[in-house]
């Protein structure tokens, strides 16, 4: 878990709400219900979300950012957040010896966070290495706070905003990847074809993501998610396969299928 006593006090047996970019929250205006949380934890450039409150609510209290200050990353911090919000760098200061997808290690990241971030609040680096492990590939951020606010046993953690990049996310939160525009309609397009291909080459594979998911977190007594999120991890890729004609598809392929098409 992250290690601040003070971020503890924030989950430990409280009502919390993890708030995804995803878009399908433009159709709820769930702003008000996501409020009445204890405490509301966003991540990266989720803070912008804010701006519109009826749909993503009002307010965050936690920030987990993932340390990198590129603006296709983690975004830059400036004095406001730090001032505003308990700010929890999801991956811990890795180095070349570390077993890790960072075979170069971070210290150039943490090198370069503004010098007015007093305290350094990260996540624990022996939980990190071992999500890595057993989900065999690096989680992105906001799996990365999903499963460190768990460690911290809320009494209710609701997830929204979540849909593994299937229903993109809110202009709000991107509208650029590599300096180029994003849209809403195309941004999970844009953004699956990072991870898949070129840009991250696979670091964040929303397939090995899903299935940890699927098996650790969809049916723990004291986490509700939205019903988008639920049948997404309950994908029926016999069915997928057999409704689409997809028989010569492996188990991978037809959910990155799925996460591709309607």
């Amino acid at each position: 878990m992250s290690n601040n006593k003070e971020i503890k006090n924030l989950i430990e047996n409280k009502r919390v709400c993890i708030v995804g970019p995803a878009n399908y929250l433009n159709s709820l205006n769930i702003g008000d219900k996501i409020d009445n949380y204890d405490t509301i934890v966003r991540f990266n450039k989720g803070y912008n979300l804010i701006k519109n409150p009826d749909i993503f609510g009002s307010r965050t209290d936690i920030l987990y950012h993932c340390v990198s200050q590129n603006i296709d990353d983690g975004g830059p911090i400036t004095e406001e957040m730090v001032k505003q919000y308990q700010i929890v760098f999801s991956f811990p200061l890795l180095t070349t010896s570390d077993n890790s997808s960072f075979n170069k290690g971070n210290i150039n990241e943490y090198n370069k966070l503004p010098k007015f971030i007093s305290k350094i609040n990260k996540i624990n680096k022996d939980n990190y290495l071992k999500w890595e492990n057993n989900i065999g590939c690096r989680p992105n951020t906001g799996i990365i706070a999903l499963l460190d606010v768990l460690n911290m046993k809320p009494k209710e953690l609701y997830i929204t905003g979540f849909t593994l990049f299937k229903d993109g996310y809110s202009k709000l939160y991107r509208d650029k990847i590599d300096n180029k525009p994003v849209t809403e309609e195309n941004s999970k397009f844009k953004v699956l074809d990072r991870m898949f291909n070129a840009g991250y080459k696979g670091a964040h594979d929303q397939y090995l993501i899903y299935l940890y998911l699927k098996k650790h977190v969809l049916n723990k007594d004291n986490v509700k998610m939205d019903k988008i999120l639920i049948d997404i991890l309950n994908f029926d890729e016999k069915k997928y396969s057999q409704n689409n004609k997809l028989d010569n598809l492996s188990s991978r392929e037809l959910f990155i299928h799925y996460l591709y098409n309607d």
